[in-house]
């Protein structure tokens, strides 16, 4: 018997009122680092993490990245997403700006073309 999997489109559109990383110009470069587990079924420790990283928008406040992201083979037990706002530095190391988690359960999977926008807080 096969399990049900389902194929997720992921978008990142934006943020607004990111945290002043860059005090020589009172913005920021951020990006998002995001990755996806799923609680009932595991990776096994030899298979990388999901991680994806959408693109960085230099020196803003208010990026707008329109970025998307298709995971396939997603159980219909659901998956947790998180993601990581990060300000990206050339010659250091990136800071974190904040973290968001969103879970999404066995009743939000459906079969089928569903567009559906959450906003979520960082952290």
């Amino acid at each position: 018997m096969s399990e049900t999997t389902y194929t997720v489109l992921l978008h990142f559109i934006s943020a607004t009122n990111v945290p002043i990383a860059d005090f020589h110009n009172l913005s920021a470069d951020p990006y998002v680092n995001a990755s996806i587990s799923c609680p009932s079924k595991p990776r096994p420790q030899e298979e990388p993490e999901l991680k994806w990283r959408t693109h960085t928008v230099h020196a803003t406040r208010d990026p707008t990245w329109n970025d998307a992201w298709v995971v396939a083979g997603v159980p219909a037990d659901g998956f947790t997403l998180r993601m990581m706002l990060v300000d990206e530095d050339a010659k250091d190391r990136d800071d974190r700006l904040g973290r968001a988690e969103i879970e999404f359960t066995r009743d939000m999977m459906r079969e089928g073309f569903e567009f559906e926008n959450k906003e979520v807080k960082v952290k």
